[in-house]
């Protein structure tokens, strides 16, 4: 058997050489992982109703702030179009959790919608 048939055996007691090919692979997958793990960062806003009134119930406890301040902060904040940015936004230039800062954008869109009906 020539070195290069040894090389192609594969029985689980020899691990084959890492080629190239190999490598540029384990990166595309690594960097696709990441790329997975920050898709999974920007979550969908919607939490159940229990879970989402636990939150409001908590984040003056939490963040020192009543909701009332946090809706003027997004008011005067960056006008996004998007809630999912707001909350982005909220959560990076407030220092929040993402749960939270989604929370809080929620209830402020419901309460938004409730002054104009």
């Amino acid at each position: 058997m020539t070195v290069d048939e040894e090389r192609a055996v594969d029985d689980g007691t020899r691990r084959r050489p890492c080629g190239r090919g190999l490598a540029i692979r384990w990166i595309v997958m690594h960097c696709r992982a990441k790329e997975a793990l920050f898709l999974e960062v920007s979550m969908s806003l919607n939490h159940s109703p229990e879970t989402q009134s636990k939150l409001i119930a908590r984040v003056p406890d939490i963040t020192g702030r009543a909701l009332p301040e946090w809706f003027q902060a997004i008011d005067n904040g960056p006008s996004f179009l998007r809630c999912d940015e707001r909350a982005n936004w909220l959560a990076t230039e407030h220092g929040l959790t993402h749960g939270y800062a989604a929370a809080i954008v929620h209830e402020h869109e419901r309460h938004r919608r409730s002054r104009y009906l």
